[in-house]
């Protein structure tokens, strides 16, 4: 083999080498990767007609914590369970519950409690994160039913 052959060898190899690499990477992010979550996890969890909301719902209590962003927050949220074992499950363990609220919380901006988009976002998180240790049933909704940020 004379050097100009052994040239485009070495860069052939080198460019199937790298196209070898990219389709790795392909399969392994686009066609591998974890189904991403909806936006909202909130479809996930049964429904229970609006009626029913005061059936099954608990109060948290007001909650004083500060935020990410040092300001300072009293809020209480009206957490709607699915059934009445779930609903004794939170009355039961609201030591617990104020406790998943305070990490949801110690994630939040001022800023999120400003608006009606934001308190969603805010609901919905302590909604999702809730619902990861209610045993007995689901959280289906919460509701902000008072903030006062400082």
């Amino acid at each position: 083999m004379n050097r100009k052959q052994l040239v485009l060898l070495s860069v052939g190899f080198v460019l199937a080498l790298v196209l070898i690499a990219a389709a790795i990477v392909f399969v392994g992010k686009v066609l591998l990767a974890p189904a991403k979550e909806s936006p909202s996890a909130a479809s996930d969890r049964p429904k229970v007609a609006p009626a029913d909301y005061a059936k099954y719902s608990v109060e948290s209590g007001d909650i004083t914590t500060d935020l990410k962003d040092n300001h300072y927050v009293v809020v209480n949220f009206t957490i709607v369970a699915d059934s009445a074992q779930a609903q004794d499950f939170l009355k039961k363990n609201l030591f617990l519950v104020q406790r998943e609220i305070l990490g949801v919380l110690s994630e939040c901006k001022a800023e999120e409690f400003k608006t009606d988009s934001g308190l969603r976002s805010v609901e919905e998180r302590v909604a999702q994160r809730l619902d990861g240790v209610v045993e007995g049933g689901h959280v289906v909704k919460v509701f902000a039913t008072k903030k006062i940020v400082q």
